[in-house]
């Protein structure tokens, strides 16, 4: 089965539910992953996580984390999405 992969430079960002609890946000750095135009990945963070300690896993993530990447197999729908 063929396979296409995407990568692009992301950082790790703070942000707050409107409950004052906190999740991390993936943004683009540069370019952003054409499979990803229009969205973004979070991450939920357990219950209690301060807004510092939510801040040192970012920063944390940020300087150990080169890049993401996404594999779509040429089944999903998005697959010649990202074909120029």
């Amino acid at each position: 089965m063929a396979a296409r992969t995407e990568h692009a430079v992301y950082t790790f960002t703070v942000k707050e539910h409107g409950d004052g609890s906190c999740w991390l946000c993936a943004e683009p750095y540069q370019e952003e992953m054409p499979v990803l135009e229009h969205a973004f990945i979070g991450f939920n963070l357990p219950d209690g996580t301060t807004i510092h300690r939510a801040e040192k896993i970012a920063e944390f993530l940020n300087a150990n984390l080169t890049d993401m990447h996404i594999t779509l197999f040429e089944s999903h729908p998005q697959y010649h999405r990202g074909d120029k």
